[in-house]
């Protein structure tokens, strides 16, 4: 399994991003989180959200360490995003 994004270069045109984000929250709807983390994963420049909702899946699968370094990410590309933090802080005292 990839790590969460890190090396991507491609860019993509504005119509694949949005297909992929579709078809990420309809796996999500069905509870597949491996099917959601595929999708999210071929995002070549995810944004903060895309990075967040990655997490999620990871902690759905019990994932832990990729969800931690996918939080890190979140935070990294949104210093605002107040829930990032929260969620980083309830897997830390999981893992710990």
């Amino acid at each position: 399994m990839r790590t969460c994004f890190i090396g991507r270069s491609k860019r993509m045109l504005y119509t694949e991003l949005l297909q992929l984000w579709d078809e990420s929250v309809q796996a999500v709807d069905a509870k597949n989180w491996q099917g959601a983390l595929n999708k999210l994963e071929q995002i070549s420049e995810p944004t903060s959200r895309t990075l967040f909702n990655a997490a999620s899946a990871h902690l759905a699968l019990g994932q832990l360490a990729l969800a931690m370094k996918a939080l890190d990410l979140t935070i990294a590309k949104d210093e605002r995003l107040a829930i990032g933090f929260f969620q980083r802080a309830a897997v830390m005292m999981q893992i710990d």
